[in-house]
């Protein structure tokens, strides 16, 4: 944890800032590398607007850090000239979350 979610954008350029990503995103969030998943969603447009779509799902870690977080993701995101990038956090609910049974609560 944190899952980020890439769709609206290519594969490639997923894969290609992903080692910048995590190491900016490990500075700001103190948190383990391996801690993360990238995942990337093949979508299809049917309106002529396209742009890049970044789902985070994670526990709630305050709206200074999903500032930060969001500043990084667009940066980089950007870099494949894209004029319009978004960014969502899905805030889990520690109660409703389960690894390996394990509740984190």
């Amino acid at each position: 944890m944190p899952h980020l979610r890439f769709r609206g954008c290519k594969e490639i350029e997923v894969r290609e800032i992903k080692e910048r990503l995590i190491k900016s995103l490990v500075e700001i969030l103190e948190t383990p590398e391996d801690y993360f998943t990238i995942e990337h969603e093949k979508s299809v447009f049917i309106s002529d607007e396209t742009y890049p779509f970044i789902t985070i799902l994670w526990f709630d870690r305050g709206i200074e850090l999903k500032q930060r977080v969001s500043e990084v993701i667009t940066d980089l995101i950007k870099e494949y000239n894209y004029s319009d990038v978004c960014v969502y956090f899905n805030d889990l609910v520690k109660e409703n979350y389960f690894e390996n049974k394990v509740n984190f609560k």
